[in-house]
């Protein structure tokens, strides 16, 4: 996160200044990153495990994902420490899916606004029913 602040020029007088306050988040990422980023979301992956899945970031990239689905098209509940998880789900990490089928994700793609993202895996899995 970068801070900036606006400092108004100072006036004689009677008047309002205003300063302006915002905070940014600068994304870097490094050239050989760049390559397979468009649409890298829809890669993530359910693992099956003995009586439990997650789903697994096995991609190099972090991404800001606010809602997962079922097939059904309703959102998975989640408990507020995996909400936070997945807000910056980065590279190997994971949250507990059992008991659902995921479909897709709602991600913030690179200009900032939600996207929805079909995993690849779940197409053909859905292909095999």
């Amino acid at each position: 996160m970068l801070n900036l602040q606006d400092i108004p020029p100072s006036f004689k007088g009677n008047g309002v200044a205003v300063a302006v306050r915002n905070q940014v988040k600068l994304i870097y990422r490094p050239h050989a990153l760049e390559k397979g980023r468009k649409g890298a979301e829809s890669d993530l992956t359910v693992r099956y495990l003995p009586g439990e899945q997650e789903l697994v970031n096995t991609t190099p990239y972090i991404f800001a994902i606010g809602e997962v689905k079922d097939i059904h098209g309703k959102a998975i509940k989640f408990t507020k420490k995996q909400q936070k998880k997945l807000l910056m789900f980065m590279p190997d990490d994971k949250v507990n899916v059992t008991g659902y089928k995921v479909k897709s994700v709602i991600a913030l793609n690179d200009e900032g606004n939600p996207k929805e993202y079909i995993l690849k895996s779940a197409d053909t899995s859905s292909n095999k029913h």
